[in-house]
């Protein structure tokens, strides 16, 4: 039996593109497994038809009601409810996993409480190891929002009670929230900001 379990674990799909390569066509949580090392997990799938792509949702903020001023081990780990309706973070640890299998294509998607839309789109995402303080990789930017990420390319990981940002001011502690950022007033993308929009941040796999 436990062979057998083991077994259809190892076949599960690795991100939300596998899923949709596996002709699931519906957007939903669903479990996979991203790496060999890296325990089976939940994560929400936006399945677009359309484009033809399984994008595998990282975080999801819509009116505030989850903190995001957490430590480092809360966001090494992930924190909220993987659910639609819900607000979470998926866990550096789980984007560092996902990010190393291939090369990946992040979007942020926001809509403002008017109905508004923008978005911005980067071609190249990924976040380096826990022992490299889960520096971000980026570039590669389309959209119609602000180019944000171009200031935190190269640049590692803060929490309140980590400092690694390059500015005079501890950003984190600052702004309440985690994020890779080099100067405070240059990024917003856990911050109160969102509060009163919906946004989404998702990975696209392209091999």
């Amino acid at each position: 039996m436990y062979d057998e379990v083991q077994l259809m674990i190892n076949v599960l799909p690795r991100d939300c593109d596998d899923v949709y390569k596996r002709e699931l066509r519906s957007s939903g949580v669903q479990l996979i497994k991203p790496g060999p090392a890296h325990s089976a997990v939940e994560v929400y799938c936006d399945i677009d038809i359309e484009s033809g792509r399984g994008w595998s949702v990282l975080q999801q903020r819509h009116s505030g009601e989850l903190d995001f001023n957490k430590n480092w081990t809360e966001y090494r780990e992930g924190f909220g409810e993987v659910r639609v309706d819900k607000e979470f973070w998926v866990g550096n640890e789980l984007i560092h996993t996902l990010t190393s299998q291939y090369n990946y294509t992040v979007r942020f998607d926001m809509w403002a409480v008017n109905g508004s839309y923008i978005y911005a789109e980067y071609t190249n995402f990924k976040l380096l190891s826990e022992s490299e303080g889960y520096k971000l990789l980026v570039s590669g930017y389309s959209g119609n929002a602000t180019d944000s990420l171009r200031h935190s390319n190269d640049m590692s990981f803060s929490t309140y009670e980590v400092d690694n940002d390059r500015s005079s001011t501890h950003c984190a502690l600052f702004y309440t929230a985690g994020c890779n950022i080099q100067e405070f007033h240059k990024l917003r993308l856990f911050l109160e900001l969102y509060k009163f929009i919906l946004f989404m941040s998702q990975v696209y796999n392209q091999q």
